[in-house]
């Protein structure tokens, strides 16, 4: 798709003008309404309704979904495409919660920056759907693309989707998908295509950054609520660089600590890319295994009774290890990396 394709695109999403998503034939193969959830109309959702036939969720991110206190609708998720549902939920100014102008209050509140987790009923009749943090980077889902779309229209993290089924209730396929969108004068997004445009995209801050350890490129890239900052050596890259995934330690990179290694890792990842002046270091922002600095410095402090990490933790109500690079395929295919050597002490 066209530079001008994609703005008007985009245009589309800011006016709340309805858009067809669709994804690959080796996944659900189906074709999903969308529209972001804060300049949603009744026009769209009857156009779901009458038109979609399949069931109205709203996409939302990570966060908004800890803001409202959306919590997944199971503990074990079974389905086929781990479909993360939230309970579903009605706002409370509803009457019954099922009409479309009921529907339509519920979407919209919840793209309210200003609702809160009381301002809801639970469980309602518009079903939330938590999209991965990683976006489509990580799954190539409505869900994702809902996200993706609405950030690059500067809209709040909350879409709408709908499946679209036929008259007769089977699946519409491409070519039903082309007649309700010449009939409604539609535009259709693919999954596929919409990654390609992220990733020719991506934003990104540079800067030239000499260091004891060599002379690197500095890049930022704000990803969701995440910066993901890259140290590459200057200059074209091999087939196969050299590559560190290094997660952030104050304690240890800035502090010198003695209760970690990591400091002493990051500088010899340093040193070792700057040598052979042929790789990139990736710094990602999750301390203390994920669970952020002020919780790793309570961990510490249990620790300091003879507690492991792995423990402490437990009793802080963390997992082992909540990090996540699902953001690093973005980041990969922007530098054009296909083969790596990675230095690791975690082989596994």
């Amino acid at each position: 798709m066209s530079t001008t394709y994609w703005k008007s695109i985009i245009e589309d999403v800011k006016m709340g003008t309805p858009l067809i998503i669709t994804d690959s034939e080796d996944r659900e193969n189906e074709g999903d309404f969308f529209v972001n959830a804060s300049v949603a109309s009744e026009f769209a959702i009857k156009l779901m309704l009458n038109e979609g036939r399949g069931l109205i969720c709203t996409p939302i991110s990570p966060e908004i979904a800890n803001k409202l206190g959306l919590k997944h609708m199971i503990e074990e998720n079974t389905a086929n495409l781990q479909t993360a549902f939230t309970v579903s939920v009605d706002h409370i100014s509803n009457s019954t919660g099922i009409s479309l102008k009921d529907r339509l209050a519920t979407i919209r509140e919840l793209a309210n920056k200003n609702s809160k987790k009381a301002d809801f009923l639970r469980p309602g009749h518009i079903f939330p759907l938590i999209a991965n943090a990683g976006g489509l980077s990580s799954r190539e889902g409505h869900t994702e693309a809902a996200i993706e779309l609405s950030r690059l229209a500067n809209l709040p993290d909350v879409g709408v989707i709908c499946e679209i089924l036929n008259r007769d209730g089977t699946i519409a396929k491409r070519g039903d998908l082309l007649n309700l969108a010449k009939k409604y004068n539609l535009k259709i997004v693919t999954i596929d295509s919409l990654k390609e445009y992220l990733i020719d995209n991506i934003k990104y801050e540079k800067i030239d950054f000499p260091s004891e350890y060599g002379h690197f490129e500095l890049y930022n890239f704000p990803v969701g609520e995440e910066d993901i900052v890259v140290l590459k050596t200057k200059g074209s890259l091999s087939k196969s660089p050299l590559v560190r995934i290094h997660s952030e330690c104050k304690t240890g990179d800035v502090f010198s600590s003695k209760r970690c290694d990591c400091g002493d890792q990051l500088n010899f990842s340093l040193k070792e890319i700057g040598k052979c002046n042929d790789g990139l270091l990736i710094y990602l922002s999750q301390e203390g295994r994920g669970i952020g600095f002020r919780n790793k410095i309570k961990s510490y402090k249990i620790q300091e009774n003879d507690i492991d990490t792995y423990t402490a933790n437990k009793i802080l109500g963390f997992e082992n290890d909540l990090r996540s690079y699902d953001h690093l395929s973005l980041i990969f295919k922007f530098f054009k990396i296909n083969r790596l050597r990675l230095i690791t002490n975690n082989p596994l």
